[in-house]
């Protein structure tokens, strides 16, 4: 395997797993931040409600990107590959195999399914290489999309580490939680205000 390649799939599955850790992270973080929050100032949590106002749920416009995904989406070499990859773990496909090795392969072909929905080369390149499926090397373009994937999974993890509840979580010390909480507060007291 090309070596660049093997390490965009090796920076990507670091990535992947940061994120699950992250996400895992501020999951319990944003529990104890609200009761943090609510023991300092009650009426600051409002701000974190969105109003019934500002939610538009009849938004039905395709943007560029959509249209886009579909017309990339018919990517004979992506189709190829994801067609290798799901004949050894399409549940239909299993046959005999039964127990932990049939749920590791469900999930693989779940992953799969998630891969094609996104036009995802990096999962996807990542899922042949676990399954020992070889493959042909990507051409600039396929590399563009891996890195962008990357790139996908970097502002994600980026997205939950800025976020106030993360922030506050992981402080190393009491008295900066603290200091950090009132700011918050006074900032959730301000945004009602507006």
């Amino acid at each position: 395997m090309n070596p660049l390649l093997k390490k965009l799939i090796r920076e990507y599955n670091y990535l992947n797993e940061t994120l699950g850790d992250v996400k895992e992270i501020s999951s319990l973080a944003e529990g104890k931040f609200k009761s943090a929050l609510m023991e300092v100032d009650p009426n600051a949590i409002e701000a974190l409600v969105p109003k019934t106002q500002d939610i538009n749920l009849e938004d039905d416009n395709v943007s560029m990107e959509e249209v886009e995904m579909e017309i990339k989406h018919n990517d004979p070499r992506f189709k190829k590959l994801f067609r290798k990859i799901a004949v050894k773990c399409h549940p239909d496909k299993l046959g005999n195999i039964v127990g932990q090795e049939a749920e590791h392969l469900k999930k693989i072909y779940g992953e799969l399914i998630t891969a094609n929905q996104n036009y995802d080369w990096a999962m996807l390149l990542n899922l042949a290489v676990g399954l020992d499926i070889e493959f042909d090397d990507l051409s600039d373009e396929e590399i563009v999309n891996v890195n962008d994937n990357i790139d996908v999974l970097r502002k994600e993890i980026l997205k939950y580490e800025n976020s106030m509840a993360y922030s506050w979580y992981t402080k190393n010390d009491e008295n900066s939680r603290k200091e950090y909480l009132a700011a918050c507060a006074k900032i959730f007291n301000k945004s009602l205000e507006d």
